[in-house]
């Protein structure tokens, strides 16, 4: 009986999928030497072989803090993507094909914050690491 629950639940979830109104959904979830570091609160390290599915990790940043978000993405395969936000708000959105460096700069409006990471059959590494910009320096 609890074979038939799970495969409906499969069932609809796949479906909606297919249709688009699920879209954080990847099939299959795939973690092949995936390793993960919390170097420190403003540090984050992920390392994988293979990986395609979803990642969402939390960063405390304080509020109304002027911060600097710094990334380094190596993509030798596939495609990985890097979601940003506070709460409902997407900060920073964009999907790796290449090996990029950058960053982004932004005013934080709440405690938290978190980074979706999207892996799309892919083999590479990511690194983000923040810092607070001191408003002398900023202005």
């Amino acid at each position: 009986m609890e074979l038939i629950g799970f495969l409906v639940v499969a069932g609809i979830v796949y479906f909606l999928y297919r249709k688009g109104l699920v879209k954080n959904v990847r099939f299959p979830m795939i973690k092949i030497g995936f390793i993960t570091n919390h170097l420190k609160n403003n540090q984050f390290r992920l390392r994988y072989k293979k990986f395609n599915g979803i990642s969402n990790h939390v960063f405390m940043v304080g509020t109304s803090q002027q911060v600097q978000f710094d990334y380094d993405v190596a993509v030798e395969t596939g495609s990985v993507e890097l979601t940003f936000r506070q709460r409902r708000n997407v900060i920073f959105q964009k999907e790796f094909h290449d090996s990029e460096k950058g960053f982004f700069s932004f005013t934080s409006s709440q405690r938290s914050c978190s980074l979706l990471v999207v892996g799309k059959h892919t083999k590479g590494s990511c690194h983000v690491e923040f810092d607070k910009v001191d408003e002398e320096i900023a202005n």
